[in-house]
């Protein structure tokens, strides 16, 4: 899955977490992002949100039995970093996705 967003949909933190619904985590899933309450939510392009959604939907998709995904961003200058990780039993990744992360595809 894919977020094809339209340029400027959203635009903060506060604003991806709503979008990762039970539908799109799973209900077996729990997912911690302390940022995006923060009273100044944290502003993220459209390329950097795209980025951050799908990876967050990666983390998930590698949990099929439940777990926890963890979401931390950290403005840097005019950047920000973004850490996720899963955990939980069963953890699987696609080869695919092994391929994306490390760079091969």
């Amino acid at each position: 899955m894919t977020f094809g967003l339209a340029s400027g949909a959203v635009k903060t933190s506060r604003e991806a977490r709503a979008l990762l619904s039970a539908g799109v985590i799973g209900a077996k899933k729990e997912l911690v992002w302390p940022e995006a309450d923060n009273a100044e939510p944290i502003q993220l392009d459209d390329t950097g949100l795209k980025l951050l959604l799908n990876m967050v939907h990666l983390a998930s998709e590698a949990l099929p039995r439940g777990g926890r995904v963890d979401v931390y961003l950290e403005p840097t200058g005019d950047k920000v970093k973004i850490t996720i990780t899963a955990g939980g039993v069963g953890v699987t990744v696609h080869d695919d996705a092994l391929r994306a992360i490390s760079g091969e595809m």
